[in-house]
């Protein structure tokens, strides 16, 4: 197979199906398809010949448990191409219920990292999953207890914030403080409405109260567990100087759908979800590179990534962006930002392809503003 350039990471869409329907999940077309074998077989082959010393692969939905023994196969196959020092290391995202004590022996044996999507008490997530909290409860105690080292160097729980969780958001993360949970990433959730003004307030409330928590648990243990106040950890990964400020202009990390067609990013696949805005849709689709089978394919639209990202209109820097409360030009954590250009195509605010997501503003410079103030760590 001729060599498929450098990727750093790749994701595979297990199944294109769930079991939940979270209202506020941007894949808003889930249908009961999954990756065949042969499809995941060629998937790997973009990693087998890769120039990369060592990349890593994410297994995606969807809900990827619904395809296990897919997993249980692709894992086997990289033990036997990669040696040891050039395994990829493994990750899934999922949202645990299906999370078995056999299941979760497994992860642990082949290490992987897990990114468990759960958001925190009882209230919270019922809004998103009603019944759910008590079986991720259970996991999380059976995690710190059967699973202690793993619990705590491999674990990562992803809480997505909606307008109505706010008002639990602060229990939320003091609820897995007391799970012993070490790794917490908060984030807004894509495609939600604006905030009002006492939500915004009720925000700043509860982010003043995870500051408290969190500058006194850093005090006492020296750890940081959300992830937004660490600053002593790498930058993040960025795209080469230019004019598209997002790692999905440069082809360095590819995704791959449950029909076999490559794609950028992880977000921009087709197979569950729908981007409302006709032109803008067409305009993502062509950053499309092809079927996985085409790997010649695969390299010239490689190629011609840079331009399809600037025909989409929505990968442009930061500075040149605005939401309904300011432009990001006169916004003091531009550089810091973290709203995924991406989420101009779930914008409920506006079809402005420079339009970013007012909820998701906010959010942004509330918590950037906390982070701004939390002590940096040797």
């Amino acid at each position: 197979m001729p060599a498929a350039g450098a990727t750093d990471s790749l994701g595979l869409v297990v199944s294109a199906d769930c079991n939940l329907r979270c209202a506020y999940c941007y894949q808003d077309r889930k249908q009961p398809r999954q990756m065949s074998w042969p499809t995941m077989s060629r998937a790997l082959d973009l990693l087998t010949s890769s120039n990369r010393r060592r990349a890593d692969v994410t297994f995606l939905g969807g809900e990827p448990l619904l395809g296990y023994p897919l997993i249980v196969r692709a894992v086997r196959r990289l033990g036997r191409r990669f040696p040891a020092r050039r395994r990829p290391d493994c990750v899934i995202a999922t949202n645990g219920l299906l999370l078995t004590p056999r299941r979760l022996a497994f992860l642990e044996r082949h290490r992987f990292d897990i990114q468990l999507s759960f958001d925190g008490v009882a209230a919270a997530q019922d809004l998103r999953a009603p019944g759910s909290f008590a079986v991720l409860d259970r996991l999380l105690d059976r995690l710190r207890l059967r699973h202690g080292a793993y619990f705590r160097r491999n674990v990562m729980l992803a809480v997505t914030v909606t307008a109505p969780a706010i008002p639990h958001l602060a229990d939320s993360f003091d609820y897995l403080l007391a799970k012993g949970v070490e790794d917490i990433a908060i984030g807004p959730a894509m495609g939600h409405p604006r905030l009002s003004k006492a939500q915004a307030g009720e925000l700043d409330r509860q982010f003043g109260r995870i500051f408290t928590q969190s500058r006194r648990h850093y005090q006492e243990t020296g750890r940081v567990p959300l992830r937004l106040f660490r600053k002593s950890a790498p930058a993040p990964r960025k795209p080469a100087r230019g004019p598209l400020a997002c790692v999905a202009a440069t082809g360095r990390d590819l995704a791959v759908d449950v029909d076999g067609e490559v794609y950028p990013c992880a977000l921009l696949i087709r197979s569950c979800q729908t981007v409302a805005r006709p032109a803008l849709a067409h305009r993502l689709a062509a950053m499309s590179l092809g079927p996985v089978t085409d790997v010649q394919g695969l390299l010239q639209r490689r190629a011609q990534l840079p331009d399809a990202a600037r025909a989409a209109r929505i990968f442009g820097p930061q500075s040149r962006k605005r939401s309904g409360l300011d432009r990001c030009a006169a916004c003091r954590y531009t550089a810091a930002c973290f709203v995924c250009p991406i989420a101009c195509a779930k914008n409920p605010d506006s079809a402005d392809e420079s339009r970013i997501p007012d909820f998701q503003c906010a959010f942004n410079r509330i918590a950037l503003e906390y982070r701004r103030r939390f002590p940096r760590q040797p």
